[in-house]
């Protein structure tokens, strides 16, 4: 065999390296970017939905539409301790 030759294996500690540093640094930011979400304000939801007051859908104005075919899904916990301090808030 010529020394002088490249194998075709040349690099492959490399290249291993370099899928192991990109499949973690994608894992890092993309859990991070995930923590760090922070809900638009209703100012924020009120600028961006400019453009379409005035759109219809379905013979009603969008916003309408939008809000009408809309839901929250929230765990059973959540809904239950909101009950629960709604109810004493009440009482």
């Amino acid at each position: 065999m010529n020394p002088n030759r490249i194998s075709r294996w040349h690099g492959t500690n490399t290249i291993k390296a370099a899928v192991f540093v990109t499949a973690a640094l994608i894992l890092v930011f993309g859990l991070s970017g995930c923590a760090s979400y922070t809900p638009p304000t209703d100012r924020e939801r009120a600028e961006t939905f400019k453009p379409f007051v005035h759109a219809m859908m379905g013979g009603q104005p969008a916003q309408d539409f939008i809000s009408e075919r809309t839901a929250l899904l929230l765990d059973g916990d959540l809904v239950e301790s909101a009950g629960e301090n709604h109810a004493s808030a009440v009482s």
